[in-house]
């Protein structure tokens, strides 16, 4: 269960969140994986009896991004970028992020750009120049995003907080990059992104790749 709340001004945006749940057998993820692979193809998982230990997670969210133009103007051609520096403490993530953001495109909505896993999730929502009607609505921009992550604390990585068990040994630095896409007027939005998320863990093969498709609707 995670509450954020959101602060925009001009360019500048703060944004925090609360983050709390419940991890080991009270979660019920066990449960939830085999009924959802009785009901199909897949094996089985296994593995199961090493997970963690039940565990409440209470964890905070900071955000900070600033917004700079540096090239073109409002509702036309634009390249912007938007450098930003998050911050996580609990007994979830402890961690701490700089990175930054360059996007170009057309007719680029008036927000702080895209997010990404272990991020807010979710930015304030775009807000587009009402006074633009039909196709003069529409916008869309391609983004890349480099981040770099100092994780001094991961509970799926170290283990649980106040007892013993299953546990590797982590990564402190950990570099995030990806590219992506975004497409919509002032009410709907679709976006694409590709991530490339570095290793976290000695001993892991290779780093973790996977795409999102996020689409959102604006009252």
């Amino acid at each position: 269960l995670g509450l954020s709340f959101h602060v925009d001004r001009f360019d500048t945006y703060h944004g925090f969140k609360l983050i709390t749940g419940v991890i080991g057998p009270w979660s019920l993820a066990a449960e939830t994986q085999h009924e959802i692979h009785s009901h199909g193809t897949s094996p089985q998982a296994q593995g199961w009896e090493y997970q963690l230990k039940n565990e409440l997670i209470l964890n905070l969210a900071y955000e900070y991004r600033h917004k700079f133009q540096l090239a073109g103007r409002e509702n036309s051609w634009a390249i912007e970028t938007l450098p930003l520096a998050a911050g996580w403490m609990g007994n979830l993530l402890t961690q701490g992020q700089v990175g930054g953001i360059l996007r170009m495109g057309y007719n680029l909505p008036k927000d702080f750009g895209p997010t990404i896993l272990r991020s807010m999730n979710s930015l304030s929502p775009p807000n587009r120049d009402k006074s633009l009607k039909g196709t003069r609505d529409w916008g869309f921009s391609v983004y890349c995003l480099v981040l770099a992550n100092l994780v001094l604390r991961d509970i799926t990585l170290d283990g649980n907080s106040f007892q013993s068990g299953p546990r590797v040994e982590k990564k402190f630095f950990v570099p995030v990059t990806g590219i992506g896409l975004t497409i919509g007027n002032r009410h709907l939005q679709t976006s694409f992104s590709y991530i490339l998320w570095g290793k976290e863990f000695k001993g892991q093969p290779d780093c973790s790749k996977f795409g999102a498709i996020i689409l959102s609707y604006v009252f």
